[in-house]
């Protein structure tokens, strides 16, 4: 006999407020960022977040190449410092 559990009240498919990246307590600014698997879902999420949080450098490590510029690149646009780095490995 199966039964569902349901842990999570809710679901959120988008950011929500209280996690931000915009938000002064969450800023990275000055920071590295280090994300591994990163071309796709989750990691490309954070080091979307990392760069509007105003992170300074974000290293961005990935096993595709192909995948790992365009979301390089994708991330590059994001960046709020046109000093600061995205480095993609």
């Amino acid at each position: 006999m199966a039964t569902s559990l349901n842990l999570v009240k809710t679901n959120h498919f988008t950011p929500y407020p209280a996690i931000s990246p915009s938000l002064p307590e969450l800023s990275q600014k000055g920071k590295t960022v280090l994300v591994t698997g990163v071309a796709t879902g989750i990691g490309l999420a954070i080091a979307e977040a990392s760069a509007q949080a105003d992170a300074s450098t974000i290293v961005m490590v990935g096993r595709r190449a192909d995948v790992l510029n365009a979301a390089v690149s994708k991330v590059r646009g994001l960046m709020k410092d046109p000093k600061a780095n995205v480095i993609g490995h």
